[in-house]
């Protein structure tokens, strides 16, 4: 009898848990190893301020209707934005519905993977509850998130500031703010979630960019925002991005232009918040609360910060000076720790090239040396459906990579592609070297997209306008239409048969029932105003 192969699992957030889920369910032998005492990841809160957390008062800016696992849907008790306790217990529900959550082993540190003396296996090592461990595997997959390493601003002059100086990963709690002068860096959806938490309880907050940002409304017309996002806008997108980019980037930015137009009217050019990078290199935020409250005047929108120069004064890039400052904090992202992986990942500096070295990953997932057996889900953070959803997507690809159900090109091919992204990412950060504003993990949508949902074997192309797409709306017009364009749901990637992975018996009814749930908007204004007023604003 042939002895399964075993399979390793690296974090227990929604990556890890579709992995270790999807792994199982392909016949591995998984064990998954989570540094927290619970599963849920970034959703799992804790007072650990070295790790990253949704707070216990966050709200998910994407609605349940397009979040979700592909063959676990979302319960109907649950509101129309999850709340930070209620994402963690969706996870949990979904580890324990496929009996994989005695497979997590909790508190574990991950230190490093390196190859076994034969070169046949992985071996981890770590230290479990404080105490060494190693163990061999055949497979390893990390799933430890991108959101993982604080990016935090160095700035001149900084110890000669007395105040609070912190990253917003380190925020849990008003209390050390209470009546100070506060001025937070960034504009991002961390940022809103603070100027929203901080502002009853300070007693001034100003917004500190260096540059403007797409800023958008979570609701639209009293209706969720991303249930908009349908997969035709998303393949004409991609069709554009494939063989015309600088439309598709020029229809892009004018397309969020005029949204942002529409929802806010007019922005007063002394908040900066136009003109913005472009979204097809720098995601937009998500907030209903900074501009009203730039309109309003209670907060105050700033220069970038040059330096300190005392304890309580700042020097602004354009050379203003702000005294009497008692703290600040830089909601100014994360970068993905991939350090775990330094005894095998090559990276690569191409010429001319000054900027952070780019990791030689086909995909931004595998490494062409160990393509088979390693894969790394923490590189490849842009232009991805949903990002929550695609987890069951990379899921999917990875495991049909291991068990041999997908081939992927020969090392030649692999390297040679890598390249070509590194030459494209180098074009990307020679347009804006703002410290921030790039991002290695970015990937092509178009290309990413194909590549993934290839792996995976979801069969999307039916709903496209090929020979697949006509085939299947003449077959089934009316379940063509809801797929094509109405609500971007999870439950797609398990409806069609293709052979490469598992379908769902219930994916067409959960796919017609959410479709069916999302007509109870727009909401009358007296019913989102109670909603709001529930969840607090974001």
């Amino acid at each position: 009898m042939l002895t399964r192969q075993t399979a390793a699992v690296v974090g227990a957030g929604p990556c890890g848990l579709s992995m270790l889920k999807t792994l199982t369910e392909d016949g591995f032998d998984v064990t998954c190893f989570e540094r927290r005492t619970q599963v849920g990841g970034l959703w799992a809160y804790t007072e650990d301020s070295s790790m990253t957390t949704a707070l216990s008062s966050a709200y998910a800016l994407v609605s349940k209707y397009t979040c979700g696992m592909s063959d676990y849907p979302m319960p109907e008790k649950y509101p129309h934005h999850l709340s930070q306790p209620q994402f963690q217990e969706y996870l949990e529900e979904y580890a324990r519905h496929f009996n994989v959550l005695q497979k997590v082993v909790f508190g574990a540190i991950f230190q490093q993977a390196i190859r076994t003396k034969d070169d046949k296996r992985w071996r981890l090592e770590m230290r479990i509850n404080g105490e060494p461990h190693h163990q061999d595997f055949d497979k390893v997959a990390f799933c430890h998130g991108y959101q993982t390493t604080a990016e935090m601003p160095v700035y001149e002059g900084s110890d000669k500031f007395g105040g609070i100086l912190m990253h917003s990963q380190q925020y849990r709690s008003v209390e050390p703010f209470k009546d100070k002068n506060l001025v937070i860096v960034g504009l991002s959806s961390s940022a809103s979630e603070l100027t929203s938490l901080l502002l009853p309880h300070v007693k001034s907050l100003r917004l500190s960019h260096r540059r403007g940002a797409y800023i958008i409304p979570i609701w639209r017309n009293n209706t969720p925002a991303d249930l908009q996002a349908t997969y035709r806008r998303r393949e004409i997108g991609r069709w554009l991005g494939h063989y015309f980019p600088r439309v598709a980037r020029w229809a892009l930015d004018a397309g969020l232009k005029w949204y942002m137009k529409k929802a806010w009217g007019h922005l007063d050019p002394e908040w900066r918040i136009l003109p913005a990078p472009s979204a097809a290199i720098s995601l937009p935020g998500a907030s209903d609360v900074i501009i009203p409250l730039l309109r309003q005047g209670k907060v105050e929108s700033i220069q970038g910060i040059r330096r300190f120069i005392a304890p309580k004064t700042i020097e602004l890039s354009d050379g203003s000076i702000l005294e009497d400052i008692d703290a600040v904090i830089c909601a100014t992202g994360y970068s993905a720790n991939i350090s775990v992986a330094s005894s095998f990942l090559t990276h690569r500096q191409p010429p001319g090239y000054d900027g952070p070295p780019l990791a030689n990953l086909y995909m931004n997932i595998f490494p062409p040396d160990y393509a088979d057996s390693m894969a790394i889900l923490c590189y490849c953070s842009y232009c991805k459906t949903n990002g929550f959803s695609s987890n069951d997507v990379m899921s999917l690809a990875v495991s049909n990579v291991f068990r041999g159900t997908h081939r992927l090109p020969t090392k030649p091919d692999m390297i040679k592609e890598i390249h070509q992204h590194h030459d494209w990412l180098v074009s990307v950060y020679t347009e804006d070297k703002t410290q921030g504003s790039f991002d290695p993990n970015m990937v092509q949508g178009w290309r990413f997209n194909s590549q993934i949902h290839d792996a995976a074997g979801t069969g999307l192309e039916a709903l496209g306008w090929g020979l697949k797409g006509w085939k299947f709306w003449w077959k089934d017009p009316e379940m063509y239409k809801i797929m094509h364009s109405g609500i971007e749901t999870a439950h797609a990637y398990r409806f069609f048969e293709t052979g490469k992975r598992k379908t769902w018996s219930g994916a067409r009814d959960a796919i017609i029932k959410i479709n069916e749930e999302a007509k109870c908007f727009p909401l009358k204004d007296e019913e989102k105003e109670r909603y709001v007023a529930v969840r607090g604003p974001a």
